[in-house]
């Protein structure tokens, strides 16, 4: 499952950014959340964010996948 999960998720060599401009509210997101995006935001990679969150594959995956449907992150 975790497969499928991160074949929705940009290749492992491409980068994550914010989305700009930045629609929804940052207040809104968790903690966690918030530490997602900004490992997204120091990261040069998909496969870095992973490598680098204490989170399991499948939890940073299906995070990242919510926090990009949000608009909160975008490929790139």
């Amino acid at each position: 499952e975790i497969s499928m999960l991160r074949s929705k998720l940009p290749g492992p060599t491409e980068a994550l950014s914010l989305a700009q401009p930045l629609a929804p509210a940052l207040r809104a997101l968790s903690d966690a959340e918030l530490d997602l995006v900004q490992l997204c935001h120091n990261s040069k990679s998909v496969q870095e964010v992973f490598d680098k969150t204490p989170e399991t594959d499948w939890a940073a995956a299906q995070r990242l996948l919510r926090l990009i449907d949000a608009g909160y992150l975008r490929r790139g």
